[in-house]
């Protein structure tokens, strides 16, 4: 059953006088609306598929975004489910990268729940299905509720940012589209760029993408990748973009394949379609702080040894990099 929304009065002959009721009123739209969805069956279920996502899904991801830092027995109660569904429903968000739980885990040892980035662009992408699908069965206050969550969410994300560039085949700006849309069987051309970082001996860093990674999960690939926004030339993405993944700003960039473009297909068969200028630069190894929602773990190479591993293995790096390092030749520095 959904928890209801009671009164200060309700909640303190229940024992809960310290509780906040618009928290139930939270939970409450969120489970009115999770509800509704899933009483239209075949018409929403599918929708909802092609997103991985479930109603029950949804109503925790939504519980976790009201609450942040929420422990989960706490967040069981919010939900209308028994500890042990709950537990079950974050083990499969967290292996898909949507929430981290905070803490030393272990009997008597409660962690905090909290999403990731992964988790707030799932939230998003489901809204327009799940909201449509309970308009007509929610209460005027749940709609409030709703929508004040809603420009929360929205707020916590740059969408007018989380653009990528589109280009024509001559490599003309040919408009844009939403980062998270794009990535598709048919992706679209469209500007990105690619950096190769060495430190003062030589080495060059190499890193492992976040294993929930909607393409190439867990493959060891160049320093540090992104997409141009409007208006950004590759240097100034890469200012940008490689402090949010790596943490350490690189210096000395330098376009050395300015003309790089290539089509590669995923596992999963997702496809990378970009024009892609390649940098060279250097890099603090001391300031690194990985992003875990964008890298899992990094190594330093002899700059040799990745065009011996590109030649003899290269399953092991992503296809750009298999790509760009013959290019860049013995001395790209």
């Amino acid at each position: 059953m959904c928890p209801t929304t009671p009164e200060a009065a309700d909640l303190a002959r229940f024992g809960l006088a310290d509780l906040d009721p618009d928290d139930l009123i939270r939970s409450s739209s969120f489970c009115a609306m999770v509800h509704a969805s899933h009483q239209l069956g075949q018409e929403i279920a599918p929708e909802l598929s092609r997103l991985q996502l479930t109603d029950t899904l949804y109503l925790v991801l939504g519980q976790v975004f009201a609450h942040p830092g929420e422990i989960p027995a706490e967040l069981a109660r919010r939900c209308a489910l028994s500890p042990q569904h709950l537990a079950g429903v974050l083990d499969s968000a967290e292996e898909r990268g949507l929430v981290t739980r905070l803490g030393e885990r272990g009997r008597g040892r409660p962690t905090q729940v909290v999403l990731t980035d992964a988790g707030i662009e799932l939230l998003l992408a489901g809204w327009p299905i799940v909201q449509g699908a309970g308009a007509d069965r929610l209460t005027e206050q749940q709609h409030r509720s709703l929508q004040a969550l809603l420009d929360q969410l929205r707020g916590s994300t740059s969408r007018a940012d989380d653009v990528v560039v589109l280009v024509d085949e001559e490599g003309n700006d040919a408009g844009t589209a939403q980062r998270l849309e794009v990535h598709t069987a048919e992706t679209p051309l469209h500007r990105a760029f690619s950096t190769h970082l060495r430190r003062p001996d030589g080495k060059v860093l190499l890193t492992r993408r976040a294993v929930h990674k909607k393409t190439w999960p867990g493959v060891w690939t160049n320093s540090a990748c992104g997409h141009l926004l409007p208006g950004e030339t590759p240097v100034e993405a890469a200012l940008r973009r490689v402090p949010q993944e790596i943490g350490a700003t690189p210096t000395n960039l330098r376009v050395v394949l300015p003309d790089f473009r290539y089509r590669a297909v995923d596992a999963s068969g997702i496809v990378e379609h970009e024009l892609c200028p390649v940098m060279v630069g250097d890099i603090d190894p001391d300031a690194l702080d990985l992003n875990p929602d964008e890298v899992a773990e990094h190594d330093w190479v002899e700059w040799s040894d990745v065009q011996r591993l590109v030649r003899t293995a290269p399953f092991l790096l992503s296809p750009w990099a298999v790509l760009q390092v013959p290019q860049l030749g013995s001395q790209p520095w």
